[in-house]
Order: structure tokens, then sequence, then C-alpha cells
């Protein structure tokens, strides 16, 4: 037991992504390690009614939201309440319940924070990216073509977020029309917003999702030991099942890994594909250039 006692000195983590960018999988693989308190999008207001208000906002690296503070510091140092956020223990923190482990926190409604996140709780914040057309083609198949209104809407109702960062690309907003080219556009945005803010950081760990599922224990062992975290049987039984089999279900990352990384292409539309491409290009990022 004395070896794990380092754990408590650990940074938390933060796991951040659009939605269906794998930020589910990359958790669940991450939290068999041994230590782990993994804290399931706390902000995500559909499982902590509390968050309603602080999901989805933008807040400038020295901006003052106490409110906000106030739950950050409640999450991300594990001093939670029974009901206070949806939690999944790994192995070692069901067995050892009394052990205050290392924090994991994984959602997909707070990477809009991220600066103001670094600067006032300093976790480390791993971000996962997914080729544009899958995280399209996923969303659609799971929310249907009214997520695509949702996503764009959210970035508008953000005018500072805009007058910072997406003030150059406001041509694109006024153009953009129908599912698949507005989530081009919040795709975009979204990844031109933390690389930019990235800019400024040293620390903060990309993932392409497609490179897990084409060569998974290499890339996640390197994830592992960048984090300072223990490789357990566990891994290994979880990154095994959730690479060779298919669940048949949205919610659970199980998936025979390597048809994973651009099944998109069999399924999506040339028309399709050329509107994403579209209104990504742009944003001029250096993370997928292949349509």
């Amino acid at each position: 037991m004395l070896k794990s006692l380092p754990i408590l000195r650990q940074k938390p983590i933060l796991i951040v992504g659009l939605p269906r960018s794998g930020t589910t999988w990359l958790a669940s693989i991450l939290n068999t390690a041994r230590g782990i308190e993994y804290f399931h999008e706390p902000f995500n207001s559909n499982h902590v009614p509390e968050a309603v208000l602080l999901a989805d906002k933008y807040l400038r690296e020295n901006d003052i939201d106490r409110e906000f503070e106030a739950y950050c510091q409640k999450i991300f140092s594990g001093k939670h309440e029974s009901g206070f956020v949806c939690h999944k223990l790994s192995y070692f923190y069901q067995k050892y319940r009394w052990f205050p482990g290392r924090v994991m926190v994984k959602d997909v409604r707070c990477h809009k924070t991220l600066a103001w996140i670094d600067r006032h709780i300093s976790p480390k914040i791993v971000i996962t990216m997914r080729h544009p057309c899958a995280v399209a083609n996923s969303l659609l198949r799971l929310y249907g073509e009214g997520v695509g209104d949702r996503l764009f809407q959210r970035i508008l109702n953000l005018p500072e977020l805009i007058e910072d960062y997406l003030h150059p690309f406001q041509d694109l907003f006024d153009r953009a029309e129908g599912f698949w080219q507005k989530i081009g556009v919040v795709w975009g945005a979204t990844y031109y917003v933390i690389q930019q803010q990235s800019l400024q950081k040293n620390n903060w760990i990309f993932v392409k999702h497609e490179s897990l599922c084409l060569d998974p224990e290499r890339k996640y062992r390197q994830l592992f030991d960048r984090l300072n975290l223990q490789w357990t049987t566990q891994t290994d039984r979880l990154l095994n099942l959730s690479t060779t089999q298919d669940s048949g279900h949205p919610y659970v990352p199980e998936r025979i890994a390597s048809q994973e990384y651009n099944k998109w292409k069999k399924q999506i539309e040339p028309c399709q594909i050329e509107q994403v491409k579209e209104f990504v290009l742009p944003f001029k990022l250096p993370y997928y250039s292949d349509f």
C-alpha cells in the first residue's frame, strides 16, 4: 500500500473532446490504472442537475467565477457527496474505498473553459481527437440531424469566445447550412480554440482516436507513461475486450478497433464529406487533412 501513496501528490487528470471523439473509451482504459477515482461527465446536467448553469460556458484564463471555481474544486479534489456526480471506480478503488485516489474527470461539455481550468486547477489535460467526418457520422447516427443545430448554437451563444478566437471565421458561421456544414464548423472551431490555447501551454496531451485504434497497446502504454499511471492486468483485459468485439451499443466502448478508424468512409456520401471538408479546412488545423 505504501507504494501507492505518491498517487495522492499527483495532479488530477482531465479528459476532454467533442462528443463521439473517443473520450469514453479512453477514460475507461485509463480507469483500469491503479488508484484512479473516475468522475464521468460532471458538467453534463443529464447526469448532474447542479451543472445545468455551468456546462458549455466560456471562461477566459483570468476570469472570476466563484460558482464554477467551487464546483471544480469539489470535483477535482474528489470531495464529492453521495449522488453529487455519476462516478465509476477502478477495481483498486472499489477494493479500497477509503483510499483517496488520483482523480480523473472525463467530460465533453467543459472544453471551452480549458485555459481557466489549467490555470486554476492545473490538472493533466488530455484532448481526444477524431476525424471530423467520423465525429459527424457518429453524431448523426446516434442523435439525428438536430444535434448539428444544437452544437452550432452553443458556440453562437458565446460572443466572447467568438470575439477572442473565432471572429476571423464569421463568414463560415454565416454560410453554414444543414447538418454536415454545421458540424464541420463546430469541429473546426472547437479544436481551433483548443489549439490556440495550447500554444501557451507545454503540457496538454493531444490523442488521436485513430492512432489508438490502429496500435492500441503501444499507444496506450505511451499515454500511461506520460500520465505516470500504472498498467494493470485489468488494463490488459479491458483493452483486449474493447478492441476485439463489438458491443453494438453506442455508449459501450467495445469495437473491433482495426475496423473503426476509417469506417466513416463507407457510410458517408461523397457530397457529405465535401461539405464537412469545406467548413473544416479554413481553420488550417494541423491534425487532419485527409478527406
